[in-house]
């Protein structure tokens, strides 16, 4: 079942900032990165419990495929 993912302001800057960051290194690259992000929070959106837990049942980790990042989220009732 989807659940409701919620991106905090830090969260966005962040995202905005490896756009960015990414992008100066080449062309195009910011894009991918975002991407990346994208489809591993559908991931995350559709199966969240299949990532782990990292300090309690509650907080869990994904990694974002080919980008040196990582999700954590909090899962609620």
């Amino acid at each position: 079942m989807p659940v409701s993912l919620i991106l905090t302001e830090k969260t966005e800057e962040d995202l905005d900032d490896a756009y960015h960051w990414y992008e100066k290194q080449e062309t195009g690259l910011g894009k991918e990165v975002i991407l990346s992000i994208d489809a591993k929070i559908a991931n995350i959106n559709h199966h969240p419990l299949h990532h782990p837990a990292v300090q309690n049942e509650n907080v869990r980790r994904a990694l974002v495929s080919r980008f040196p990042f990582s999700i954590y989220f909090v899962i609620e009732e």
